[in-house]
């Protein structure tokens, strides 16, 4: 028998979502925009003849990774994709782990 990863991978997500739908909770992806998928395309394509262009490229690339205003998220329950603020992104993180500790002093 051979073990099927990818099954067992759209399962997860399948629980993920039936999770998210159940609970009435919003869960939330970090998702890449288009303009990031290109970027990055780019970078590899040229990482080869132009090594400085693509340097550049992924240079751009993490800095809208990590320093941009808007973040490009997927809703897991519906598969809405929509821009939130850094700020409320990161009030989503905090609040997700904390429930996280939550559940893990109840349990224990």
């Amino acid at each position: 028998m051979a073990f099927d990863s990818l099954a067992a991978l759209q399962r997860m997500r399948q629980m993920e979502q039936q999770a998210a739908i159940n609970g009435k909770k919003i869960v939330l992806k970090r998702m890449n925009d288009k303009l990031d998928i290109w970027l990055f395309v780019l970078w590899f394509v040229l990482l080869i003849p132009t090594l400085g262009i693509s340097f550049v490229l992924l240079f751009v690339y993490l800095f809208r990774y990590f320093f941009s205003k808007e973040i490009y998220v997927q809703d897991i329950a519906t598969y809405d994709k929509f821009y939130i603020t850094r700020d409320d992104w990161t009030k989503y993180k905090v609040n997700k782990k904390m429930n996280k500790k939550e559940t893990r002093k109840l349990d224990v």
